[in-house]
Parts: C-alpha cells; structure tokens; sequence
C-alpha cells in the first residue's frame, strides 16, 4: 500500500469513482498530498506510474465491525487491537471503521471509548470513531448481547458519552432505556444515536426522533 503522505501518480485500468455507472478506462491518477489532485488519461510516459491496477475504487466504510484479523474488539481493548483490526478490515477492501463494541460492564466500555481515542491520536489511519452498541437495551431484546450488562442509562452516561472526544460516535440504543431528554443532549453534542433492541412503543419512538434519533 502506498504511503498516504507521497506524492504518487497510479495508473487503473478500470476506476469505478462512486459517481459514474461505468468504469472509466485507462487512467492516471494522481495524488497529492494525501488528496486525489486529477484524473486523466493514461499516456505519456510509464515510468511516471508509480504501480498499476486493473480495478481501483472507493474503499468501503464500515460502521459496524466487531472484528477482524482473528481480533475482536470487546476481547482486545487496545490500540494494538484496533489497529489488527483496520488490517483486516483492509483486506476485503474497507477503508474506514467504527470499532463496535457491544453490551458489557461499565468500565469496559469506557475503556473500549480510551482504546479509539488512543488509536486516533496515534494517527492509526482508518479510524472513524466508536460505535457503542449498548448496554442500554431492552431486556426484552437482548440479542446476542449479556442480559446481566444490560441496564437503562443514567447521568453518569450521558456525561461520559458527551465528553468522549473520540471521533465518531455512533450510539445504538433502546429509546425507552434513556431518560427524557437524553437523545437530545447526546445529539447537541455530537453523538448519533441509533434504536436498537428495542421494545419501545410509538410514542416512545415519536419521542425520541424529536430528540434527535437518527435511524
């Protein structure tokens, strides 16, 4: 893999660009700086190609992904952890990652957010955030995750979740499970939230997509 901080020019036989329904054939690509500066046709001269390929496209984004590279987050809560995981996830052709941790005791989840956040500051490329899938769900929907973490959330929750400063956080909960007005000062400050495992009613789910519920 080529070093995101070099100047380098690559040429594809195929480039699927995430816009245009058909590949465009036979170009070079040249990046600056970490950015795509142009697209052009490949001609001129070859020794300006730094590798070929005969299929470039945009990498996947996974918001989801509890492992990977025989790692699995909620098992390994390091940035070393993380960063075995972003390999592997770059193996299938994902570029980008929330390491999810699912339901588990408190200070496990705390420390899964300390994992992320030491990962990003380490400049561990790939790492979008976290996302959280519980522990506030119902128990009546508990999934694969531990009934015995399950639990609602409480001040000392949103607190933490409001100053994870951790990139990215994506939060999957039972609306029900949260007090009222919660969603909405999670979403003030940066959290998306998403309902999950959860028994909520109508109203429930009314009262949480004018919090700010975003899926």
């Amino acid at each position: 893999m080529a070093d995101p901080a070099r100047d380098i020019t690559i040429g594809a036989r195929r480039l699927f660009d995430g816009v245009a329904r058909s590949p465009l054939e036979d170009v070079a690509i040249r990046i600056e700086g970490g950015r795509i500066r142009s697209i052009a046709p490949l001609t001129g001269n070859p020794s300006q190609i730094a590798f070929r390929a005969d299929i470039v496209c945009p990498g996947f984004v996974d918001l989801q992904i509890n492992g990977a590279n025989d790692v699995q987050f909620n098992d390994t809560l390091s940035a070393e952890g993380i960063v075995a995981i972003v390999e592997g996830a770059r193996q299938g052709g994902t570029a980008h990652i929330l390491p999810t941790f699912i339901t588990d005791a408190v200070s496990r989840y705390r420390a899964a957010v300390s994992a992320v956040r030491e990962a990003r500051a380490r400049g561990v490329s790939g790492v979008l955030g976290i996302h959280l899938e519980g522990p506030f769900l119902s128990p009546e929907r508990p999934g694969i995750h531990p009934p015995d973490c399950i639990r609602p959330m409480d001040e000392d929750d949103i607190a933490f979740l409001c100053a994870a400063d951790c990139g990215a956080l994506l939060l999957t909960l039972a609306p029900e499970r949260a007090p009222e007005g919660a969603i909405r000062r999670l979403t003030e400050a940066g959290v998306t939230v998403f309902a999950g495992h959860t028994a909520a009613d109508f109203d429930e789910i009314t009262r949480a997509c004018n919090e700010g519920l975003r899926g």
